[in-house]
């Protein structure tokens, strides 16, 4: 049994929620793009002209996951509002394994969305760069142990040989932009910003040596 701190909703208004999010007002057939379906008992639906079965779940990020869709609102609900996987696992006592794999589909989506929508940006952006994961004393005693004897324990931004860097970017009144980097090295940052953003922008950011010149 899951702890819940999202908004308490119905199954019902939960699938309609995810129905929504699918098909907006206008629910059609993705194969022939029908709009005259059958619902069948299982939550599915078929098409009267070409016959082909869908669910809520087919041709999404959710197609292999048998998790159920209160349990997706709810991690969701966590996501949304920047809790780390191991936080939301101890709140609402869903398994770590199970949360940390939700959260990498949802980073999935997010990222492959902006990859195929986000092509470049205009006007005054700001940027930022930062390092996400658990704290060193936070992992586990293997982990930290092999850390130790590869001498990879440090502090500030040498923490980079333990933390995964993310940059991105703000187009205020417009689009966010979160990229996962191999490191935050100048050439690194600034083929993303040369690359995304246009040079004629009024571009904000911290003093980080990376973005000089």
């Amino acid at each position: 049994m899951i702890k819940r701190y999202s908004v308490q909703l119905t199954e019902g208004k939960i699938s309609r929620f995810f129905s929504h999010a699918k098909y907006g007002k206008n629910r059609v057939c993705k194969s022939c793009r029908s709009r005259v379906l059958y619902k069948l008992g299982d939550r599915r639906y078929e098409c009267s002209k070409c016959h082909f079965r869908f669910s809520l779940r087919t041709n999404t990020y959710l197609k292999q996951s048998r998790v159920s869709f209160d349990i997706w609102y709810e991690l969701l609900w966590w996501f949304v509002y920047g809790f780390t996987a191991n936080r939301t696992a101890k709140e609402t006592q869903i398994s770590q394994k199970l949360v940390h794999r939700c959260f990498t589909t949802v980073r999935k989506a997010i990222y492959e969305y902006e990859e195929n929508t986000i092509k470049t940006v205009f006007g005054t952006v700001e940027i930022d760069e930062t390092y996400v994961g658990p704290k060193f004393k936070n992992r586990r005693k293997k982990n930290r142990e092999y850390y130790r004897k590869v001498n990879a324990v440090k502090g500030g931004r040498g923490a980079k040989t333990l933390l995964q860097p993310v940059f991105g970017f703000y187009q205020r009144n417009g689009t966010v932009y979160v990229e996962f980097i191999s490191d935050a090295k100048k050439k690194t940052l600034q083929d993303i910003i040369k690359g995304r953003i246009v040079l004629q922008s009024n571009i904000y950011t911290d003093t980080w040596k990376s973005y000089k010149g």
